[in-house]
Parts: C-alpha cells; structure tokens; sequence
C-alpha cells in the first residue's frame, strides 16, 4: 500500500510539472543567467549618430560603484565607459552609460532572435550605486534594430533612490516592463541605459538588469499566431489572424477547439499565413491553429468580439457560407461584389459592380477594407468617399447580395502585399472625392453617340471623349472603387502588375453600350479597354484566379 502511495504521489507530482511548464514555456534569453550566450551584443549606441559600436572584452574588472565593488567579466568602451559587466558573485548584470567625453553614448545590450513570432519581453532595471542623490541618475530604453524613436519601453530612473548592494531590484530606483511584439527574424532587441534624461552628466550611473525574451510559440517547427495578441477585442464579428509556420503546410484555425471550414489556410513560400475567422457569437474565444501534417498546435489566444455593437449587420446571401468562405483572404486580397441597384448595370449590364481591397487586419484583429463609394452612398458622409473602414462598414458587407475574392496567379511576395495596402491606405487616408458617376455616363454615352453618329469612325471629338476617360482613370485625385483597386496594385509592384490590362469586359444585351449597333460594339468594347477599368475587369482577368 505504501508503494502504491509513493507512486501516485510520484505521478501527481510529474502531472504538476507538465502543466506549469506548459503554461510557463522557457525563456530564449534570460538575463543575466545567459550573460555568456553567443546571441547576445556587447555594444554602445551614439546618440549623435545613431549607430552602435561593439564593446571590447576588457576581461575580469574589480569596479568601484559607490560603497560597492563589483567584480567579474567585463566588455568596454577603449575609455571604458560605456561598459556592461557581471558581478559573478552576486550574479548582477550590470550596464554603465559614458561619461565626461562619452556621455552621449549609452550602454547597449542586444539579443537576436532567430525566428518571426510573437515575444514577450519583460524584465527591469534598477539603479545600482548606493551613493543616493549623486550624478542625475538614468534614461533606460529597450528598443528593436535602430527604431530609437519608437522604443518598446522607456523610463528615468532618478539618483534620489535608496540601494540595496546586493538586490538592487527591491530598491526603490526600479524600472519594471513587460511587453509583448512581434518580431521578425533577425530582429535585435535593445537594452540601452543613457546618462541622466539630458545625457550631461554620466557619473555614478552604473544600471542593473535583468530580462528575459519568450516567444509565444513554443513548439519546435509548429504554427504560431502573432497578430492579434492574446486578449484582442477586434471590432467585428471576424478576427482577421496572421503567423508563420511551415512554408506549404496547411492549417485548421480552431474556434474554441473546433475547425472553421475545410479547407484551412495555406501557410506561403516565405512561412507567413492569413486567415479571417468568424469568432461571433459570445464574448470570449479561443483561437489556436493545427498543422495537418504534423498536428503540431499554435498558441492560444483568447478574443473578445463586442457584444450588441457594432451590429454586424446581415452577411451578403452569396455564397452561402460566406462567414466561412472568407477564411483565406490575405492582406492585398481584391473582393468583387454584385448589387442590383448600381447605375453600371444601366451602362453596361456586368455581373459584378463593385470593388474593394482588403487590407488585413489591425492591431485587434479588425478586418479593414478601402473602397470608393459615390456621394450618394448612405455611408459616405459618415465614413467618406474614398476611404479605408471596418469590414462590415464596408459596401462590400452592407449593400452586396453577392461577393467574390481574387488573387494574381502569380503569388506575391509579403513585401509586395505590404506596399499594395501601404498605399492604399496613403490615398484613403486624404478625404478624397469619388468621380462624378453622372460625368462618366455622359462620357462613356457621348462617345456611343460619336461612334454610331460618325459610322464608326475614329475622330478627333471621339478621341476626346477616351482622353477624359483615361485622364480619370488616371487621375490620383479622384477615384471610383475599381481605379482605386487597379492603382493601388500598379504602384504597390511598381508598375510591374497592370491589372487593368487585358480588359475583357462586355456589354449585355439591354444595356446602354449593348444597345450599340453591332458593327459598331466590338469596336467600341475595345477602344474602351485601355482608358475604363471596372470591377467586371478584374473577374475577367487572365492574371487573377478566384479564392471564392
């Protein structure tokens, strides 16, 4: 009976460790236990020119920091401050800014992390020399690469603090932070101390730290989610998601441990995925994703989609699951809708009337959207004419019985869907107006008169009419939701990808450009082409395939 005892007690205890090292994953850099590892910089940053500079290995220094003598491996400037050091008796790490004809050069220590994710970095630093109210005391950065100006963490630590030689951190000079990025491969996060917030002084500075780096994905070639964060409130009923994991892998993304749709997500030639989850419902999810090959699991994160408002309002009827189908839209993704009411189908009779770019999502996981919509639009003197807004603000969400998503053939690299949406949402942002809807049907109407009037002839007041037509086409002033569409691909590939071209559009029987003279419609059609892009264009294209 006593062996059996021991034995559960055994198991229990193993049944504890596993779930404590499940929910506390070990850090990639813990300082200063890892003062030796090879990821770590010895650097000092100049605050005059913005670059760092490798400190030497200054080997084994005896250092006098008020009452304290700090002794153990040390790497300094040739004057020797800045320098970073460890007091290998207390196991304190310890950063000391420059001073006298350093003092605008702060001690940096860097850590490079080896893959994209999401990283929590949390940590503190203390003041440690004991002599209270000497020198003006410390301006303590952590910042990644050179971003200086958009640091993660920043704080004074003032010399007026009481300090404990042998635990500066249950002082009261103590600085603590924990946040939480996302990185990207070879990423470098900073640990800078400066002297003093006017960086005059530099004495009596020297700066204890300690750190640690943990990445929110732990599983060795699993998925991993790094936007949103955990505890994300994305306004909508959506959480628009973005990772990495295994170049070719496909994944499930589970809602509350249940997969949406069947086909999961594809995770790209440069390990990156997208996925737009619905998450409506209550006020808490949990959303993780599942590598089919390898069953592998992302990390967990918890969403709050709101409750009541904003409504979400009624899903287009087209497709049917449209709530799944949209799973797979990535950031630079093109949606093509259908509604009964646009003055296109008076003009030409398409299928498709609209266009819009999604845009990814937010720092909460919102789903966004640019479009141009006329004045007339319900929405436009809420949101504006040309404008970027939440998905289901959007005319794609509120005014479609009918959605389509596209991509190019030709996969796009991350870069390329960046800048797509980088100026996208440069133009949306600028309160421009959409194009005069009732100018373009006099346009488009005068040159069918023109045409048939002149028995198909080119001439110059025809030619007049196409000039206005390309002129708006053209135009980064005005747009109408298809320009808009076309301009943001042709800048954002720097004029590599024109998705205006081929222009297969046609006119329907009924319509004002199918009514044409059919000797005259072909023509028409095609010198049309090259100056009218419309949302029929982009479901026509040889260089675009269907998502859904």
């Amino acid at each position: 009976m006593r062996k059996l005892k021991i034995l559960l007690l055994l198991f229990s205890a193993s049944l504890v460790c596993t779930i404590v090292s499940a929910q506390s994953p070990t850090p990639l850099i813990s300082l200063p236990q890892d003062f030796n590892s090879p990821a770590l910089l010895f650097q000092e940053y100049s605050v005059d020119t913005g670059l760092f500079t490798p400190l030497a290995f200054a080997g084994i220094q005896s250092l006098g920091n008020g009452d304290i003598v700090n002794i153990g491996p040390t790497y300094a400037d040739p004057s020797f401050f800045p320098y970073i050091a460890l007091d290998s008796s207390r196991n304190i790490l310890l950063l000391h800014p420059g001073t006298f004809a350093t003092v605008r050069v702060g001690s940096a220590l860097g850590t490079t992390v080896a893959s994209a994710g999401s990283y929590e970095i949390a940590g503190a630093f203390a003041r440690a020399n004991d002599f209270q109210n000497a020198g003006d005391g410390v301006l303590v950065v952590v910042f990644v690469n050179s971003d200086i100006g958009n640091p993660l963490f920043e704080a004074v630590i003032s010399s007026n603090n009481a300090v404990n030689p042998n635990s500066p951190f249950t002082g009261t000079g103590v600085a603590p932070f924990d946040v939480t990025v996302t990185l990207a491969a070879a990423d470098v996060v900073h640990f800078v101390v400066f002297s003093g917030p006017t960086l005059a002084d530099g004495t009596f500075d020297v700066t204890a730290l300690r750190a640690t780096i943990t990445s929110h994905c732990q599983e060795t070639g699993g998925p991993c989610i790094t936007n949103p964060q955990d505890g994300a409130s994305p306004l909508s009923q959506f959480v628009a998601l973005s990772g990495t994991g295994t170049a070719g892998d496909r994944l499930d993304v589970l809602v509350d441990g249940t997969p949406i749709g069947s086909n999961g997500v594809l995770v790209d030639s440069e390990g990156n995925w997208e996925a737009l989850a619905y998450v409506w419902g209550v006020p808490t999810r949990t959303v993780q994703v599942q590598d089919r090959a390898t069953s592998a699991l992302s990390n967990a994160i918890t969403v709050h989609p709101p409750v009541g408002l904003p409504s979400p309002g009624v899903a287009p009827a087209n497709p049917a699951n449209l709530l799944t189908a949209v799973l797979p839209l990535r950031h630079a993704d093109i949606l093509v809708t259908a509604s009964a009411t646009s003055p296109q189908h008076v003009l030409y009779g398409p299928d498709y009337t609209h266009a819009a770019l999604y845009l990814g999502g937010d720092a909460n996981g919102t789903p966004l959207v640019a479009e141009a919509v006329p004045s007339t639009d319900s929405s436009a003197q809420a949101y504006g004419q040309v404008r970027w807004l939440r998905f289901e603000a959007s005319s794609v969400w509120t005014e479609a019985n009918r959605v389509s998503a596209w991509h190019p053939r030709t996969a796009l690299t991350g870069s390329t869907r960046d800048a797509i949406v980088a100026w996208a949402k440069s133009v949306t942002s600028q309160g421009l107006p959409y194009w005069n809807t009732s100018t373009l049907l006099n346009e488009v109407d005068g040159a069918d008169v023109l045409l048939v009037a002149f028995n198909g002839s080119i001439n110059s007041r025809f030619t007049s009419f196409l000039n206005l037509l390309n002129s708006s086409k053209n135009s980064t002033s005005t747009f109408i939701c298809s320009t808009l569409v076309w301009r943001a691909y042709y800048e954002g590939t720097g004029h590599a990808l024109d998705i205006s071209s081929p222009n297969n559009m046609t006119a329907t029987p009924g319509s004002m450009l199918g009514a044409l003279p059919s000797a005259f419609l072909a023509l028409f059609i095609q010198q049309l082409d090259p100056v009218l892009v419309v949302p029929q264009t982009f479901v026509t294209s040889p260089k675009l395939s269907q998502i859904f």
